[in-house]
């Protein structure tokens, strides 16, 4: 898994005070959506954006997500079309989920340590900032979401993050730990498991994180 990663959004702030006077915009945002073929991006937002200092998007052909910030410029066509300068975009870790509770999957999958930052639903997805530990650069880290039952016993679905540190040697535990933290996003869609009536559906996700199991929970109401 080797994702270039800027957070986009911690960068929105100070990047707004850079915009030359000569080049207004709309509003600006920081945003995932869904890459189309045309080159636009259908944004979590609902909107369409078309990029106009994007001639060609060569390297996004097997991209379906994409983080961006953008400066939002005009109104083109319809309600929600709009042209709008990239400043700068990261491609998310996209996964299907994997569905299953017995002790061989969760083996492949890993148990290693992986820090949820900050999680939200959007696009049909469980988006978030993720952040793992490493001690080398070169060795191999896989991440997935896994849904512990489907369908539930009950009203409440349970999403476990897993994450796979292969042969890298990583001690969650050492106070001198030598190695690093590497941050990402991360996007895995849901949509095929939730029920068309989703009042009183409960989603939760778990993670293992330097010795803890974290939960956080969303309700639908």
């Amino acid at each position: 898994m080797r994702i270039r990663f800027i957070l986009l959004a911690a960068f929105a702030a100070a990047l707004c005070a850079c915009a030359p006077d000569n080049e207004p915009f709309l509003f600006r945002s920081a945003l995932m959506g869904y890459l189309q073929e045309d080159g636009s991006l259908k944004g979590d937002d609902g909107r369409i954006y078309y990029f106009s200092n994007v001639q060609d998007s060569n390297g996004w052909e097997d991209v379906k997500r994409l983080m961006v910030l953008i400066d939002v410029t005009e109104k083109i066509s319809g309600e929600n079309t709009y042209s709008a300068r990239l400043l700068n975009y990261e491609v998310p870790l996209y996964k299907e989920p994997v569905v299953g509770d017995d002790q061989h999957l969760i083996d492949s999958l890993g148990t290693s340590p992986l820090q949820v930052n900050d999680a939200w639903l959007a696009g049909g997805c469980i988006n978030m900032v993720n952040t793992l530990l490493f001690a080398d650069r070169e060795k191999k880290h896989t991440v997935d979401l896994r849904l512990k039952e489907y369908p539930p016993s009950g009203d409440t679905l349970k999403f476990a993050l897993m994450h796979n540190a292969g042969d890298d040697i990583v001690d969650e535990y050492a106070e001198d730990f030598s190695g690093s933290t590497f941050s990402f996003y991360s996007s895995f869609p849901i949509d095929q498991f939730l029920p068309e009536n989703k009042d009183n559906l409960v989603l939760t996700l778990e993670w293992r994180w330097k010795g803890e199991t974290n939960v956080i929970t969303h309700s639908f109401k």
